[in-house]
């Protein structure tokens, strides 16, 4: 069972809250492993944006439709920072934590979840 999505917060600081308790994020990855889960940004169509969740569960129910038989898939949160996160920068790519099914969510330049994963 997925924890509980409804707390009180911003949900980018519960994604963060999970993270950094956790030390792992999801994504879902093609079976051929040549792609992730990724969106269009709904502020500016020319902008891609990675999904991740912060939870298997929430991964898990956004296999549908095009990512019907994309893998769940845990990465490290040290590996997400370190190489992930800086891979996403270099390619102006956002992130986007917890996204719902109706694909929607905050959008977040992938340096500002470096700093706030890494911060204290």
């Amino acid at each position: 069972m997925p924890p509980d999505r409804e707390r009180p917060h911003h949900p980018l600081d519960r994604f963060i809250a999970r993270v950094k308790k956790h030390h792992t994020v999801y994504g879902l990855r093609s079976p051929d492993d040549e792609s992730w889960a990724v969106c269009a940004s709904r502020e500016d169509e020319d902008l891609d944006v990675v999904l991740i969740w912060s939870h298997s569960d929430f991964a898990t129910e956004h296999r549908r439709e095009e990512w019907s038989d994309y893998i769940v898939t845990p990465i490290s949160a040290e590996d997400f920072v370190e190489t992930w996160l800086q891979g996403m920068h270099a390619d102006g790519s956002f992130v986007g934590p917890d996204w719902d099914l109706k694909l929607s969510g905050p959008e977040i330049p992938a340096v500002e979840m470096a700093e706030r994963l890494s911060s204290d």
